[in-house]
Order: structure tokens, then C-alpha cells, then sequence
């Protein structure tokens, strides 16, 4: 349900439809027979076509758009005429970020508070999140909120919802919904789509394709670890980005086969730092090169900026200053089409950043539309509120969760069983133990780092999960739960005893997702995700405040991973091969099928000898 206020005209829209009067207007301003709106003096404009620095430029503006740029404009100002005065300062389009996820932890709103003041103008959000935690009113929802703030936010269909429907739940996505959501104009194509059941061909991934490409709309890729054969079978599928390039050899290779390479550097990984290479490459055509956050941490949005950090990081290992603006501007325009976005061009859309220089990026004044949103570090423009619909703030039907729920069962002594052993806070491996089982049930050993860990079904109402161990979280007493696991949102818990396990669970349940810790029977910290069970509504600074506590508390408990808060995120996730646990059980990725956390062979043999 959307707020009172009334939404600003500008929408998540590339080239909003001019009426005959607005061009004629435009033209006319362009052409010296009309004033111009506004009129910004005496800036260092960046050229991103040619790349060059066009010294004491004037930009003027009529409507929402640009009619005209250039060395003296004095004529096209009017006694209306809203004049900004340059001093100097570098002006560069608004910048884009083309890969990122707003459907998770904060608001767009509250995203675009801070993106904004750093120059960050328009983004492409993946939805995989909130499709996967609450469907499709879900994204109708998420879309509804973002098409009411002062930025340009782009979407992408999620096609995945779960990504392996045999071996894991989710609210899920029919195909007639998928298809209803990818045909909206701020829908730019499908997203990223794991390359393993590319690859399978399984039908509703291959149904999504064909009708993206029957709509010439672009298909996002997910490609970690494929190369050779099976980076070329799934390019010949139609995808045509990825965002997974960890080193500049996977860069070429992908940009060999005329994929856009976009280079990852925010909360989850940054890869920039790798690139060197890339950028001493003497005759490399940069334009397929785009900088990407795929996602934002709370840290950048309120200390160092986005894109504008991503372009001082690209400087740093040795890009050309015009080279890294390009890949923020005018590389991911031109990449999804946006004819009217990532440049100062007349007729493009007003959307201006001015900055101290090219060397610092510090952000001073920031236009969409023609509009100021933003300058000195403070927003100019009102961002309304929004209200989600009440049925997205009860997400989770499932019931409580006791001790028994989480047995995990096998015959009684020594028994060799599959754990999921975290071996980076993205990456998990295989480990065969010998653990013992009392009385019919293994339970934890954190003298050996050996936990158990439960995902349970938050759509049955009745407990529905797959129980298995973990080993790598450090864990000596207590438990954590979370919501926001990636992509099925369901509900994780880890820890050392089941009674620990049930009441993070159970507190969890009752906050209608997010993340809990505890210890014995009290509640260490929090952060409750009420939207979906993966968006709060606190300020980001709150959400900084709790995402801090979570994680302390868990290294009180023992964790010694550095970041708890993504490890717990991607303990599940089957978008990365190897071992994860799901609501359906332990899945072998690689291999796409369920398998057995107790060794079938050794309990036989347990068993025989017992009986013996």
C-alpha cells in the first residue's frame, strides 16, 4: 500500500515518453529560441564518449532533460533561469550500478537516502530475495515501493524461485507471474541464472529464456567456475553478462565471447583489487568492463560512497581515470539500452553529478531528472514514505519448533557421516567424520568444531526440515538462527544443544525472520527482518547498530569466521557447488541430487555388529 505522499515524476523509467510540447520545448531551448530551466556554469564536463575533460562547460536544461552542452551558453539564460554555478568542479553523468540486490536487509527508500548523496543515480536490482520469500505479491510490493524515490531503479525477473525446486522450498513464482513481471518496461530482462541448471536444460529455466530473448530483453549471468565448454554452452543459451569474474583471466575469457564482464567490488565480494593486469593490458577495448557492487554494505552507503568508491578503486590499480567513469556511466547504459542515461548528451535525461575532481569523486551537488536531490552531503528532494502490504509482515506460517524436531537420528555408536564444512564465508566443502551417536541420535561435538545445524520450510505450518552437521563456525555454546539465507529464505539454525537451537528458532519465528542469537536461554542480540523475513524498516545506522551486535554476540559464542553474518547468508546457498543443507536435506550440487548426512554403509555395519 503506498503512503499519501505524492511520488516524485521521476520513475524507474530510461526515457520517459516526451509529449509534443516538452519536445518542442526541449528543441527550442537547444536551438537558443527559449530559456533554458536551469543553466550550471563553468564545469570540467566529462566527455564519456570520446573520453576527454571539456574545460569551462555549461550545461543547460530544459524540462527533465538535457538541451544543450557546451563552452558558452550565456544566451540560453532567462529571468527564470535557475543558474548553478560550477567553480570548476568536474561534472559526470549519474552514475550506474548494473548488478545489485535491494531486496534484502533495508528498504530501496532507505538505499536511496544514502546512495544518492554519493552521485549513485540508477541501479539494476536483482529480486531473486523477496520472490523467494513472499512471491509474487512480494515483488509487486518491493517493485511498488522503489517506482516512488527519486532514483531510477531497474529490476530483473527472477527466474530461479527456488533454483532446484527438487532439493529445496520456497514461496516460488509460476511461470504465467514470471512472464507477467518480465514484460513491465522497468523490467530490463531475466537475472541471474545459475549456470548449473542452464546447463541441465531444466524447462522452466529454458521456458524463462526464450521468452526474454522473444522480447529482446537481456539474460543476467551467474557463471562461478564455469569455463571452456561450459561457459560457451551457456553463452549459446543467450547470456550475455557475468559478474562472477574472480580473476583477469576469467574477464578475457568472458569478454572473448562477447560477454559483458561486470567487476565485482561491495559487501559480498570485491575483485577489483585483482584486476591490475586488466587494466596494463595495452590495446584492451574497456567499454564491455562495468564496475558492479552486487550489493552495497551498510559501511560504504554511509562512509566511503558506491560507485563513486568503486571508480577511485579501479583508479587505484591502474585504470584510466575517464576508462573507470566510463565503466560506471556509459559501459552499463549502453550494455541494457539506456539510450537517455550515462551521458551528458542533449536530449539525455538531466541526471548530473558535480564533484570537487576527478582525482577525490567527493560528491557536491546531484540532479535526476533536472531535479537537485541531493547537495553538500544532504538530500534536497522528500523521499515518501511506503507501507508493505500487512500479509508481507507474516511471511512465516511455520509453528514452534521443539527439541525433537531437531533430531537427527542414526543407530546408536561410532558413525561416519557427511558434514557441510564452511571453508570461506561463501564456499563450503565436504568432510567425512566419525562421530558418535547416544541413545539413536548424533548430537554436537564443539571440541571438534562440529555443530548441527536444521533448515526448516517457513511456508508448512507443521516443521518440515533437513537436519545435518556443520563444521567451521566455532561455535563452543549456543546457537544462531537466521532468515536470510540465499535464495529460498527459509529458516537456518546452528548450534551447540537442540533446547539452544529451538529457542533462536522459535525467536526468530516470533519476529517474523532476521537473525538471533542466544545463549542457554537468553537472547545475546537481534535483528529483526519483518518484511518478507529479509527487509527491515529501521534506518541504516540502526541496522549497522544490530548487524554489529549479531556479530559480536556470535564471536562471544566462539565463531571465528570474520563475518558470521555472510557465512550464515550463504551456508545453504546452491548457486555455489559443493555440499549445502537445505529444507529437503543434504544436496550434493554438483552431482543435483540429495545425499544421505549419515553414511549407509557404516550404519549397516554398525548395526550388524551390534546385533553381533
Amino acid at each position: 500500500m503506498k503512503s499519501s505522499t505524492p511520488a516524485p515524476s521521476t520513475k524507474a523509467n530510461n526515457s520517459p515518453r516526451l509529449s509534443v510540447s516538452q519536445l518542442k520545448n526541449l528543441m527550442a531551448t537547444a536551438a537558443g529560441r527559449r530559456p533554458a530551466d536551469v543553466l550550471i556554469r563553468g564545469v570540467d564536463l566529462v566527455n564519456v564518449h570520446l573520453p576527454r575533460i571539456d574545460k569551462n562547460y555549461s550545461v543547460a536544461i530544459a524540462g527533465e532533460r538535457i538541451a544543450a552542452a557546451g563552452p558558452d551558453l550565456e544566451h540560453l539564460k532567462g529571468p527564470r533561469t535557475r543558474v548553478i554555478e560550477g567553480r570548476g568542479r568536474l561534472a559526470l553523468p549519474g552514475m550506474i550500478d548494473s548488478h545489485t540486490h535491494l531486496d534484502g536487509i533495508f528498504t530501496v527508500r532507505e538505499f536511496a537516502r544514502h546512495a544518492l548523496l554519493s552521485g549513485h543515480t540508477a541501479c539494476v536490482t536483482e529480486m531473486a530475495m523477496i520472490a523467494n520469500a513472499a512471491g509474487k505479491d512480494g515483488v509487486l510490493a518491493f517493485m511498488d515501493e522503489a517506482s516512488g524515490i527519486p532514483m531510477r531503479v531497474f529490476f530483473s525477473a527472477p527466474p530461479l524461485v527456488p533454483p532446484f525446486p527438487a532439493l529445496e522450498t520456497s514461496a516460488g513464482l509460476s511461470l504465467t507471474d514470471f512472464k507477467k513481471i518480465l514484460r513491465r518496461p522497468d523490467v530490463v530482462g531475466v537475472g541471474e541464472s545459475y549456470w548449473r541448471p542452464v546447463m541441465d536444460l531444466e524447462p522452466w529455466t529454458v521456458s524463462r529464456f526464450a521468452e526474454a530473448r522473444g522480447l529482446s530483453k537481456t539474460l543476467e549471468g551467474h557463471a562461478a567456475g564455469a569455463r571452456g565448454a561450459n561457459l560457451q554452452a551457456y553463452r549459446a543459451g543467450g547470456i550475455i553478462s557475468c559478474h562472477e569474474a574472480i580473476t583477469p583471466e576469467e574477464v578475457l575469457e568472458r569478454l572473448a565471447l562477447g560477454m559483458t564482464a561486470q567487476i565485482r567490488e561491495g559487501y559480498i565480494r570485491r575483485e577489483i583489487g585483482a584486476m591490475g593486469p586488466l587494466a596494463e593490458l595495452k590495446g584492451l577495448d574497456t567499454r564491455r568492463l562495468i564496475l558492479a557492487t552486487d550489493m552495497a554494505s551498510p559501511e560504504m552507503m554511509l562512509k566511503t560512497g558506491i560507485m563513486n568508491e568503486l571508480v577511485r578503486s579501479a583508479v587505484r590499480v591502474g585504470f584510466e581515470p575517464l576508462k573507470a567513469i566510463q565503466m560506471v556511466t556509459l559501459n552499463p547504459a549502453d550494455y541494457f539500452g539506456f539510450r537517455d542515461l550515462g551521458r551528458l548528451d542533449p536530449g539525455a535525461l538531466a541526471d548530473i553529478v558535480l564533484a570537487d575532481n576527478i582525482d577525490d569523486l567527493n560528491v557536491q551537488l546531484v540532479m535526476v531528472g533536472g531535479r537537485v536531490v541531493a547537495e553538500n552531503g544532504r538530500l534536497t528532494e522528500c523521499i515518501p514514505n511506503f507501507l508493505y502490504p500487512p500479509e508481507l509482515y507474516s511471511t512465516f506460517r511455520l509453528e514452534k519448533i521443539t527439541s525433537a524436531d531437531l533430531a537427527l537420528r542414526a543407530p546408536s555408536g561410532p558413525v561416519r557421516v557427511r558434514a557441510v564444512a564452511v571453508s570461506t564465508e561463501t564456499v563450503t566443502r565436504e568432510e567425512i567424520l566419525l562421530v558418535q551417536s547416544v541413545r539413536g541420535r548424533i548430537g554436537s561435538d564443539p571440541e571438534r568444531d562440529i555443530v548441527k545445524a536444521a533448515v526448516f520450510n517457513k511456508h508448512s505450518q507443521k516443521p518440515q526440515g533437513g537436519i545435518g552437521l556443520a563444521k567451521g563456525f566455532g561455535l563452543k555454546s549456543g546457537a544462531v538462527a537466521t532468515s536470510l539465507i540465499w535464495d529460498t529464505n527459509n529458516l537456518l539454525c546452528v548450534g551447540v544443544t537442540d533446547q539452544e537451537m529451538a529457542l533462536a528458532a522459535n525467536r526468530l519465528i516470533a519476529n517474523q525472520g532476521g537473525l538471533v542469537v542466544v545463549q542457554g536461554r537468553k537472547i545475546l542480540a537481534e535483528m529483526p527482518l519483518p518484511v518478507g523475513g529479509v527487509i527491515s524498516e529501521e534506518p541504516l545506522r540502526e541496522l549497522l547498530r544490530q548487524g554489529g551486535a549479531v556479530e559480536k554476540a556470535a564471536h562471544s559464542l566462539g565463531c571465528t569466521l570474520a563475518r558470521p553474518f555472510l557465512a550464515l547468508q550463504t551456508f545453504c546457498f546452491t548457486g555455489l557447488p559443493f555440499l549445502r543443507l537445505t529444507d529437503r536435506g543434504l544436496v550434493d550440487v554438483r552431482k543435483g541430487g540429495l545425499v544421505p548426512v549419515v553414511l549407509a554403509d557404516e550404519a549397516k555395519e554398525t548395526t550388524a555388529a551390534r546385533q553381533a
